[in-house]
């Protein structure tokens, strides 16, 4: 039996909670949180999906959870800005992590984390869960075994919306320091699949926008990104399209076929085409899972078993972190940016936008 432990017992939590619950080599011992409620919150869901009343310790100061002898792997699902310091911590402590995203708010940060995990032989898994949907893992081989042919072009979007009231709830949304930004938080799964899909980027260009004064982040970013296999890509982002979400897509257009994804949940095929080649019902048959979560937790699991790093790994979360900042960058500079960056701290954008 693996022992795991739950920093931080949010929203985010409860998946994480779901998750363990289904699978038997687990066992959720610990959980920490400032909130007494939510750690009893948390502690009484995963006893009624378990169906028995296991032993879980609450430890109010998570550095409590980390020295616990007894927890092999930590999810880390606080606010932001104290991802990469709780990181650190755990794998200074011989355990194995699952860091929700992002991995860090500054470069630096996030090369620490890398460089730590390599010294402890701690297993990172980030939560770039979308990578483990079925259709979207057999969309990417087909793009990397070139059956759209050469990539030429493709678009992300995100279109949510975010309440005044989502911001003013907390002390911390919305801000540089702390949040990190539109695109770190909402945003960076859809850049991530871009990238996924295209490969490194070389350059970027963008602007951001922001509507809802009363927060320092913004709220709309667009960017064009140059592919280093001479491709190029868009991303648009808002999360201020009302009176609801409207959802998500990703497009890519190739030599010899295209596909577009999208919907609410992001498992919409609404367009496939592949040149020689008509049948795409296997592809709308993977639309239906969406089990991602669990197959991303078995990656890990795996990973421990054969000592290597999971499939998305920090090197992969770090990726769609410096493609973000580089976006930033472009705002606050007003030109086109270069990649590989230097250090960025999204504490630089200073609550100036555009």
């Amino acid at each position: 039996m693996i022992k795991i432990g739950i920093i931080g017992c949010g929203y985010i939590a409860g998946k994480h909670v779901a998750t363990i619950s289904r699978i038997d080599r687990l066992q959720l011992a610990a959980v920490s949180d400032i909130n007494q409620e939510s750690m009893r919150k948390t502690i009484t869901d995963y006893q009624s999906q378990v169906g028995k009343k296991s032993a879980v310790s609450c430890y109010e100061n998570y550095e409590k959870l980390i020295e616990d002898p007894t927890i092999d792997i930590v999810v880390i699902a606080v606010i932001s800005s104290l991802h990469a310091t709780v990181a650190k911590q755990v794998m200074k402590q011989g355990k194995h992590v699952i860091l929700e995203k992002p991995i860090a708010l500054s470069l630096k940060e996030a090369d620490e984390l890398i460089t730590i995990s390599q010294e402890t032989n701690s297993k990172v898994l980030v939560c770039h869960q979308l990578r483990y949907r079925p259709l979207l893992k057999k969309l990417q081989e087909m793009v990397e075994n070139r059956e759209f042919g050469e990539p030429y072009f493709a678009v992300s979007s995100l279109r949510l919306h975010r309440p005044v009231s989502y911001y003013n709830n907390s002390n911390w949304k919305g801000t540089w320091e702390k949040d990190g930004g539109m695109l770190v938080n909402q945003g960076i799964h859809m850049v991530d699949q871009l990238l996924w899909m295209m490969g490194q980027a070389s350059t970027i260009y963008g602007e951001l926008g922001k509507v809802v004064k009363t927060k320092e982040t913004e709220d709309i970013a667009t960017g064009i990104l140059q592919f280093k296999n001479g491709g190029k890509g868009l991303i648009e982002a808002n999360t201020i399209t009302t009176p609801r979400n409207l959802g998500y897509e990703l497009t890519l257009f190739g030599e010899k076929g295209s596909f577009s994804i999208g919907g609410m949940q992001f498992n919409e095929l609404t367009h496939c085409y592949v040149e020689n080649k008509e049948n795409t019902e296997e592809l709308r048959a993977l639309a239906l899972d969406k089990d991602e979560q669990y197959y991303m937790y078995l990656d890990l699991l795996d990973a421990i078993i054969d000592d290597r790093q999971p499939q998305v790994s920090l090197l992969e979360g770090k990726q769609a972190l410096e493609a973000i900042f580089a976006l930033y960058r472009a705002d606050r500079m007003k030109s086109l940016i270069h990649l590989p960056i230097e250090d960025f701290n999204t504490k630089e954008m200073g609550g100036k936008i555009g």
